[in-house]
């Protein structure tokens, strides 16, 4: 059975996704948002170990899923990020402060085999997690990463309508929800026409991903229902 580890993240990446937008405004309390993500990552724990899970690649993507949190907090503007700071989730779970480093070596060292888990990589990436590469002048350098990673990628044939590239804009949504009849279905592209995405700017990917893995999937409007 083929391991999903970006579904796994799911609820977890959908709840920092509402935090994000959220934080400065509600100001949540330290161990409220600590205790939350504790829960969500035990649970992960827990279907590892129940669906017989890889525990090794598990514990390889949380590493990245851990980094993007932990980089996504020191960044916002949450009054209580230096508590934050005194215990990251890299330091708790991997014994670590340089995630923004340990990132893109564990990255380069995946095996061809660990497709799920670099998913999760690609994923964090897409949401824009930088790491050492954080400076305008990166950049390019960031950007290359990223269409590597994207082009070692778990490759079947993709439909269009799978990856949401007819539906870029939230009315397209609203439209689909109202009983509006779906655009009709487009031809499937093969791996090598997927493979000129790499062309296009991160900023799609980002949105393409955010909408195949999070919108269509129904995470956020689950967590916020």
């Amino acid at each position: 059975m083929k391991e999903d580890f970006v579904g796994l993240h799911r609820d977890l990446v959908a709840y920092m996704l509402v935090w994000a937008r959220t934080c400065e405004k509600k100001q949540p309390p330290h161990d409220e948002v600590r205790s939350r993500i504790r829960s969500l990552l035990e649970a992960q724990q827990e279907r590892v170990t129940r669906e017989s899970m890889n525990a090794e690649n598990y514990k390889q993507g949380r590493f990245a899923i851990c980094a993007w949190i932990d980089e996504m907090i020191m960044n916002s503007g949450w009054e209580h990020r230096q508590d934050w700071q005194k215990d990251l989730l890299q330091t708790e779970y991997y014994r670590t402060t340089n995630a923004g480093e340990e990132f893109f070596e564990r990255i380069s060292h995946l095996q061809p085999e660990q497709k799920a888990v670099r998913e999760v990589y690609h994923l964090c990436l897409g949401l824009g997690f930088k790491g050492r590469y954080c400076w305008d002048d990166d950049m390019p350098k960031l950007k290359e990463i990223m269409q590597q990673n994207y082009a070692m990628l778990p490759g079947p044939p993709v439909e269009v309508r799978d990856l949401g590239l007819e539906r870029l804009t939230p009315e397209a949504y609203v439209e689909e929800a109202s009983g509006t009849p779906a655009p009709k279905p487009k031809p499937a592209l093969n791996r090598t026409k997927l493979l000129l995405y790499a062309l296009i700017p991160p900023a799609l990917f980002i949105l393409l991903f955010i909408i195949y893995r999070f919108v269509l999937g129904g995470a956020l409007n689950s967590l916020t229902a």
